[in-house]
């Protein structure tokens, strides 16, 4: 998912939509970091180095997304909801990266499932508006 649909799909939309590069880079980066056969994970000497690097790995991702979610600030109210979400769980998945603690990375994790719910709600919401009046509220 994290390479078919996260990254390629998302960059091949991008041709259209610059944002969607960009969150596709995070996916294929992300998968790549993770699949066994790149030798990145196997890489670190320890877990603790490893959960350091992902830490900041999430941290540069929260520091893009904090700056995705301000220029979006003219946009419909539920395009700023859905970027401090994709903000907030960055912030969420590198703390609980930095810290070891489980329940942030959770946390982080439940936050991307509502970032994927409200997309799909806006890209629905898009698809709708292209072919008739709008049906649905932002």
């Amino acid at each position: 998912m994290a390479i078919a649909t996260g990254g390629i799909a998302q960059i091949l939309a991008g041709m259209w939509e610059v944002l969607f590069t960009l969150f596709g880079s995070f996916w294929l980066s992300y998968a790549v970091i993770l699949i066994p056969g790149s030798g990145i994970v196997a890489s670190y000497p320890t877990l603790h180095e490893l959960h350091t690097a992902l830490g900041f790995f999430f941290t540069a991702w929260f520091a893009i997304a904090v700056l995705i979610t301000f220029a979006s600030l003219k946009k419909p109210r539920l395009y700023i909801v859905l970027f401090a979400f994709v903000s907030s769980a960055f912030a969420f998945l590198g703390a609980g990266e930095f810290t070891a603690i489980h329940a942030l990375t959770t946390v982080g994790g439940a936050l991307m499932i509502v970032v994927a719910l409200i997309a799909y709600y806006l890209a629905i919401k898009i698809l709708i508006a292209a072919d008739q009046p709008p049906a649905l509220p932002i």
